[in-house]
């Protein structure tokens, strides 16, 4: 089995077998340790090598050879067993390890009968060991961001694994293929990155540290923001045959001063402009098309898992007052708005925002196109495709005004309007 991201190559599983207590049933309660929150999928025997490889760094073994014998993992926890109490007394300092960007639970088993143990956590641990010996700090095993964003701030960085800073090395992940975990979306976001050089090969560690995953969605966490933006240009990456939806969270207003922060302050206000804004006059609604396939409304099982994966994406603009996707008729003719998406926000600056970042966006392959609906029609679900509308009233002739055809508007600087010469 390959490496996973963040793991060493697997070691010697069983070295160190010959010295202590190791294999005593006697003594292996004091000799366990209990690991808690760990990535989906992680295998043992790499979960193994990563945790003997740090207490090895740690310098944490009273002998040559792995501390660590062997791990049973039970989905998000394990149980370390060690070659002798005394190191497994010292491993309790593996406490909030980072593993792929899971800060490991590090504890006794609820079997254990001991004495009690005083341990530090593992970042104040290896801060001290950086602190004695500073050329740890690019190599520093399990530390948030890297082992210079502890000491230094990320050498320079821009805020490197800075926890102030999260919610700008955060970005949103829709469309999400089913069944994969959080380690695998970790692995896919480094190796894409890393194949398109976006990756920063002067930080320590990988651009891409952690992710969550909710259902069809996730949050996707980065080392450095620099790093950060450049993964949105991800949008649209085929994962397992999905084609991702990448933009950034709900929370996400920018760094102070820049334009994405002052254009969410002018929209809290009720100051947006709206010169120039697509998708119509805007209004607290919006039509999303050539987002879904009639097929897949039919489905009484995906349409429902749909509804919930757009209802979290939509919720990432504001509140949403309601939500609809028409599903199409038994039988007969399939009206042109049906695999349209339309939403209703409580604000009509959350449908502003929403319109503005969705707008040409992919979904499934397909580019998005969002316009503004009209509240009244939402309201009574006169269901519509209102981008078609507004094209054909487009095409049809103004009507003739009586008397002055080449007029401008009387009132638009005050006074009579101005006839052009040549009018007829």
């Amino acid at each position: 089995m390959g490496a996973f991201p963040g793991l060493p190559a697997m070691g010697t599983p069983m070295g160190g077998m010959m010295g202590g207590m190791g294999n005593d049933p006697m003594t292996k309660k004091s000799r366990e340790l209990y690991i808690g929150n760990l990535p989906d999928g992680v295998p043992e025997a790499q979960l193994q090598s990563f945790l003997n490889a740090a207490l090895l760094q740690a310098a944490m073994n009273t002998q040559p050879g792995m501390p660590i014998t062997s791990c049973r993992c039970n989905g998000r926890f394990a149980f370390a067993e060690f070659r002798t109490a005394e190191e497994a007394s010292a491993a309790m300092s593996l406490n909030g390890i980072i593993l792929v960007g899971h800060a490991l639970n590090v504890g006794r088993p609820s079997a254990y009968t001991g004495p009690p143990t005083q341990n530090i956590r593992w970042e104040q641990l290896m801060g001290e060991r950086i602190a004695q010996n500073p050329e740890l700090r690019d190599t520093a095993i399990g530390l948030a961001g890297g082992a210079g964003a502890i000491m230094q701030g990320g050498g320079g960085h821009s805020c490197v694994g800075d926890p102030s800073t999260k919610v700008c090395r955060e970005l949103y992940i829709g469309n999400m293929p089913e069944g994969i975990n959080e380690m695998k979306m970790v692995q896919f976001f480094n190796e894409e990155m890393i194949k398109q050089g976006m990756v920063d090969q002067n930080l320590p560690g990988t651009a891409c540290i952690q992710a969550r995953i909710n259902g069809r969605f996730a949050f996707v966490e980065f080392r450095s923001i620099e790093e950060t933006d450049r993964a949105l240009t991800l949008n649209g990456a085929m994962c397992n045959g999905c084609s991702l939806r990448v933009g950034r969270p709900k929370a996400y207003q920018g760094p102070p001063g820049s334009a994405q922060a002052q254009q969410a302050a002018m929209m809290a206000s009720g100051g947006m402009a709206f010169a120039g804004l697509g998708g119509g006059e805007p209004t607290s609604c919006i039509q999303m098309a050539n987002m879904l396939s009639v097929d897949e409304l039919k489905d009484d099982d995906e349409y429902t898992e749909i509804l919930e994966d757009v209802l979290g994406e939509m919720k990432n603009y504001g509140e949403v007052d309601s939500m609809e996707i028409p599903r199409p008729p038994a039988e007969g003719d399939i009206p042109d708005y049906i695999s349209i998406v339309y939403v209703k926000y409580v604000e009509v600056a959350s449908a502003i925002k929403a319109q503005m970042e969705l707008e040409g966006r992919t979904f499934g392959g397909n580019s998005v196109a969002c316009s503004f609906f009209p509240v009244d029609k939402f309201d009574a679900k006169e269901w519509c495709d209102i981008a078609k509308v507004n094209e054909e009233k487009k095409k049809e002739p103004e009507a003739p005004q009586p008397g002055m055809p080449h007029a401008l508007p009387a009132d638009l600087l005050g006074g009579h309007a101005p006839v052009i010469e040549g009018g007829s």
